[in-house]
C-alpha cells in the first residue's frame, strides 16, 4: 500500500523523543516564505538529507510527468489556482534515504515576529523492496490524513540548520494539566493525542512561546551540518 503516512514524519525525526503534530497547519498560502540558506545537502549522522525548492525537485517533475501521461491534473495540486502557484513556488522538498526507502516531505516556511519556522508535511514513501513502488513509484494514496509538525529554525555556526521542534511530552503536559491553551483531541486509552487548533490559535501560540526554551527544548532539536560541495 502506498504511504502518505504520519510514520514517515516519525521516521525522518528519527533522533527526536517527541514531536507535536497538528490537523491544521501553520502555514498559509498568504504567509509562507521563501529563505533559501535551507537549500542544500545536509548531513544528520549516518543520515543524508536533501532540501531542494519544490518546483525544481525530482518528485516534482515525476508527479507532473505522471499527471501528463494521464491527462489530469497534478497531484500536488488542490484546484484553487491562484493559491496553488503561491504555495507551490514558495515551497521546499526534503527527501534522504534509508535501507532501501526514500522518503519526501513537502516543508513550508513562514516568520513569526522575528523568528522562523518551518512546517514539515508528510508527502510519501518508496520502498524498493516493494513490488508496486517498483513499478509506480510516485503515486499517492489519499486513504490517510497526514498531520503537520512545526520547528524553530535557526542558522547556526559552522554552516549548520539547526531545527527545534515543539516538545511534545512537555507541552502535552503542560495543556493536559490546564498550563497551556490550544485546542486539542486526547485519547487514554490509545494514548493518543493531537491539535486541532486553527491556523491562527497555532501561530498565537508559537510566537508567545517562541523564546521559552521548555518547549524548543534540546531534546526536540535536529541539527543538520552542511555537506561540502565537491567540484
Amino acid at each position: 500500500m502506498k504511504k502518505i503516512l504520519a510514520f514517515a514524519l516519525a521516521i525522518i525525526i528519527i533522533s527526536l523523543s517527541s514531536c507535536i503534530t497538528s490537523l491544521q497547519p501553520l502555514v498559509s498560502y498568504d504567509s509562507i516564505t521563501k529563505d533559501d540558506r535551507v537549500i542544500g545537502n545536509w548531513a544528520h549522522e549516518s543520515d543524508a538529507f536533501k532540501i531542494e525548492p519544490l518546483p525544481q525537485s525530482e518528485f516534482a517533475k515525476q508527479i507532473e510527468k505522471i499527471a501528463l501521461n494521464q491527462k489530469g491534473q497534478s497531484q500536488l495540486l488542490t484546484g484553487n489556482e491562484r493559491r496553488d502557484s503561491i504555495f507551490y513556488s514558495k515551497m521546499y522538498m526534503v527527501s534522504f534515504e534509508r535501507q532501501g526507502a526514500s522518503y519526501n516531505m513537502a516543508a513550508a516556511i513562514i516568520k513569526l515576529n522575528g523568528n522562523m519556522f518551518m512546517e514539515l508535511y508528510p508527502v510519501a514513501m518508496n520502498d524498493t523492496k516493494m513490488k508496486e513502488d517498483l513499478s509506480n513509484p510516485y503515486s499517492l494514496n489519499y486513504d490517510y490524513l497526514p498531520g503537520f509538525t512545526m520547528a524553530k529554525v535557526e542558522m547556526g555556526v559552522n554552516q549548520q540548520l539547526v531545527l527545534k521542534f515543539v516538545d511534545g511530552s512537555f507541552v502535552k503536559q503542560q495543556i493536559l494539566s490546564g498550563n497551556m491553551k490550544l485546542k486539542h483531541e486526547a485519547n487514554e486509552l490509545f494514548d493518543t493525542f493531537i491539535i486541532t487548533a486553527s491556523t491562527n490559535e497555532l501561530r498565537q501560540f508559537v510566537t508567545k512561546y517562541a523564546n521559552d526554551e521548555r518547549v524548543f527544548s534540546k531534546d526536540a532539536s535536529f541539527s543538520l551540518t552542511r555537506k561540502p560541495v565537491h567540484l
